[in-house]
């Protein structure tokens, strides 16, 4: 009787192996395509800081202007808004702000800088007239007056600087700042 009902078995037990088979193999083919999907796939995020002029767009490797035109007014007020009190601050922010491959050379210039900075007692600040930003290549340049002040004076410059930036898919880190020269200097 046992020989009878395993022969009667056999044909369902075939039927349930060939399903099972049929629905993994749909199964591999599905991941496949969403592997395909994904890697084709280009994704934008939206970044709303919490000071903000507007919603910042990246979409692969392109970034709208405003998060441009923001990240660099970020950048050259932590670079050139220096007081003897504030530079080991601005040293954080700015290591913050360039690729990790940077630091070491960048600490070693940060270092110069402050020992300069604090011996004679300097202060600057920035203040920005115009932005020209180029999301193509990711640079922007920034037209100003930069005021230092030391011993009781100051020394009121036009100066306009170049801000390359690179995109890491997250956020954009400063390759190179650049001072663009040919501006005239007044002394007040």
């Amino acid at each position: 009787m046992e020989k009878k009902t395993l022969i009667n078995k056999v044909p369902i037990l075939v039927k349930q192996r060939n399903l099972t088979a049929i629905l993994l193999l749909i199964m591999i083919l599905g991941n496949f395509l969403l592997i395909i999907n994904l890697i084709k796939k280009q994704e934008t995020i939206i970044i709303m800081p919490s000071e903000f002029s507007d919603t910042y767009k990246i979409s692969g490797k392109k970034v709208n202007d405003i998060y441009l035109q923001d990240r660099a007014s970020e950048i050259i007020k932590v670079i050139l808004n220096v007081t003897p009190s504030n530079i080991d601050i601005m040293h954080e922010k700015i290591l913050k702000a360039v690729p990790s491959k940077n630091h070491f050379q960048l600490k070693k210039e940060l270092r110069k800088l402050t020992k300069e900075i604090r011996s004679r007692n300097v202060s600057s600040a920035f203040y920005p007239l115009s932005i020209e930003t180029n999301d193509q290549n990711l640079s922007v340049v920034i037209s100003g007056e930069l005021y230092t002040f030391f011993g009781g004076t100051y020394l009121k410059q036009k100066k306009q600087y170049k801000l390359n930036f690179t995109h890491t898919g997250s956020q954009l880190l400063l390759l190179e700042f650049i001072e663009i020269t040919n501006n005239k200097n007044e002394k007040n």
